[in-house]
């Protein structure tokens, strides 16, 4: 979408763009359920990898977003999850202190049914 020069402008940058959460906010904004002033960036991993500082610097200075919608995460199929656990848990990290009580218990669940179902099938 076309950068707005103009006062009030919000411009908004998803990252992750391409994934579960990213797609379902680019449908409602395509639908037209965004505010008067808003532009919308929608980013995936083929548009630059935000591990590397110069081309994060990169994206910033052509999109200046005003506000940034950040849900890039390291992901991979199903047998990728599987051999590179340690790698996913390195490059997503711990989920940010304002949730993390609700991130972890949610994780929590996962190791609860994992020992319900090896201990009683």
């Amino acid at each position: 979408m076309q950068q707005g020069s103009g006062p009030g402008v919000r411009r908004v940058l998803v990252t992750g763009g391409s994934g579960l959460v990213g797609r379902a906010i680019e449908r409602l904004v395509v639908a037209g359920e965004k505010l008067p002033g808003e532009e919308w960036t929608f980013l995936s991993s083929t548009d630059a990898d935000l591990t590397d500082g110069g081309q994060t610097r990169e994206v910033f200075d052509r999109y200046r977003p005003t506000h940034v919608v950040h849900l890039a995460a390291k992901v991979g199929g199903l047998f990728h999850n599987m051999s590179c656990n340690l790698d996913f848990w390195i490059h997503n990290g711990p989920p940010h202190s304002s949730n993390f009580g609700y991130s972890y218990a949610k994780r929590m669940i996962d190791v609860q049914n994992r020992g319900y179902h090896q201990q009683h099938g």
